[in-house]
């Protein structure tokens, strides 16, 4: 699982539509892969664009953009890390580097979710993948380690 930023000011809001729009402007630069038609046709068609698999706004919850055996487009293409996209889960958070507390609880239960589901998975912050990257602005192993405890120092 990879946990991203959708590194808009923090406690603006965001919607899915926004964020669909600013990926197809990253598919048109080549930056980013489209979603294929057959996973439009299964899931979410109005969603062409996004990256991520899930998606944690400003009231918490989430919603999921993609079905979780589709491949993302959430990692740069990188050599070292090959086909990372291929095996691994984005979710993304509206914010830059501070969350609300629902966004928190939200991310939360979500790996909560996820691990019993997919047993002890690999969870990194974007910028320990890419190290060009700021995203999702808090230190996610230090959060893993201290037992997914809100860092109140990334609490908006």
């Amino acid at each position: 699982l990879v946990i991203h930023c959708a590194d808009v000011p923090n406690g603006r809001p965001t919607t899915i539509r926004e964020l669909d729009m600013w990926q197809a402007e990253r598919c048109l630069k080549g930056e980013l892969r489209a979603r294929d038609e057959a996973a439009l046709r299964s899931f979410n068609p109005q969603w062409s664009y996004v990256a991520y698999h899930f998606f944690i706004g400003l009231l918490g919850g989430w919603e999921a953009l993609r079905r979780e055996d589709e491949v993302g487009s959430h990692i740069a293409p990188n050599k070292a890390l090959g086909a990372y996209n291929s095996d691994s889960l984005g979710v993304v958070l509206v914010g830059r580097d501070k969350y609300t507390l629902p966004q928190w609880i939200a991310l939360r239960q979500l790996i909560e979710d996820i691990r019993r589901r997919y047993g002890d998975i690999s969870i990194d912050g974007h910028c320990a993948l890419n190290s060009g990257r700021t995203c999702p602005g808090f230190d996610v192993a230090a959060w893993l380690a201290g037992g997914l405890q809100t860092p109140p120092e990334h609490v908006l």
